[in-house]
């Protein structure tokens, strides 16, 4: 998903002109993005799909240095 778009509409909605009303709403933006990647920061390497995309890069890896 773009954010762009998003961004565009905070920094441009009609709410009242506040420097200071902007910023808490530009703040609770940028921590409704951030937030949902913290537990998936600590949680990234217990995902089944991440191990075996590690298992599988080993692999891959094997076979390149061989090649070479």
């Amino acid at each position: 998903m773009c954010a762009g778009p998003l961004l565009g509409a905070v920094l441009n909605s009609p709410l009242g002109g506040n420097a200071l009303h902007g910023g808490i709403v530009l703040l609770v933006l940028a921590a409704g993005t951030a937030l949902p990647l913290f537990p998936l920061a600590f949680l990234w390497a217990h995902l089944p799909v991440v191990r075996r995309l590690e298992q599988l890069s080993t692999f891959v890896d094997q076979v390149v240095s061989d090649e070479c």
